[in-house]
């Protein structure tokens, strides 16, 4: 997969997942955690959106801070597990982890 794209998108709403959305194709997931070796995107209910990802794949995401218009690093990732939650807060949201394998400047 091309170049992804990850941006700080300040709001007022300080629920947890959504301080960063991430651009993949032309798809605008939510980030639901991040952590230097992890992150969680949140794929909302509809299965059609998890058809740009496979388990498995590599993808490379551009992270941009709140307001930059450069990137700030670049995160290559792996696609880890996609899966539907089923209870709790994000019951029936998918979820697809990342696992961060190199961030560079």
């Amino acid at each position: 997969m091309n170049l992804s794209t990850v941006h700080e998108v300040p709001q007022a709403n300080q629920e947890p997942f959504s301080a960063c959305e991430v651009e993949v194709g032309p798809l605008r997931l939510k980030v639901w955690h991040k952590s230097p070796t992890y992150i969680c995107l949140l794929a909302g209910q509809d299965p059609s959106t998890l058809l740009e990802f496979r388990e498995g794949e590599m993808l490379t995401l551009a992270y941009h801070d709140s307001g930059a218009n450069l990137p700030s690093e670049h995160l290559k990732t792996a696609v880890r597990k996609i899966k539907r939650n089923e209870r709790g807060k994000l019951k029936g949201q998918y979820l697809v982890d990342l696992e961060i394998l190199k961030s560079y400047h």
